[in-house]
């Protein structure tokens, strides 16, 4: 089962790149936590993470190193890099570390990172996006 568990982690660092996170990814129960944003519902976590693709229209780029399993636990360490919509350069370390249920789907996932490069290029462009949305709508 470890080594399905960390398949599973890994198409799901690669999914969050390539704006694909598909369901058979993710337990019913699926939640998160992040350490730009705290304990995220999964729903709430996925939009998030699906929200990236608009982010970076040409991908976010992710380097996977060390994935490292034990019982239902997978910790995964990675790096990423892309291009923000207005042309800013992003590159991130991260460590997460994964819980699944007994069918190898995520039951939880903790996303660590260097949240002051998060916040300071993620949270604008995540607000952007947001603003533009809304004045399409209205």
């Amino acid at each position: 089962m470890t080594e399905r568990n960390k398949e599973t982690a890994r198409r799901f660092v690669r999914g969050i790149g390539e704006s694909e996170l598909p369901d058979d990814l993710f337990a019913a129960d699926f939640a998160g936590w992040s350490g730009l944003s705290g304990d995220i519902p999964g729903p709430v976590f996925r939009e998030r993470a699906l929200m990236l693709g608009e982010v970076f229209p040409d991908g976010l780029t992710f380097e996977l190193f060390e994935t490292i399993a034990e019982g239902d636990y997978v910790a995964l360490r990675c790096a990423s890099t892309g291009t923000v919509f207005d042309g800013t350069p992003y590159r991130n370390d991260y460590h997460y570390l994964f819980t699944f249920d007994d069918a190898a789907r995520i039951h939880h996932v903790r996303e660590y990172m260097n949240v002051q490069v998060a916040a300071d290029i993620i949270r604008p462009a995540f607000a952007e996006l947001i603003r533009r949305k809304a004045q399409a709508i209205g």
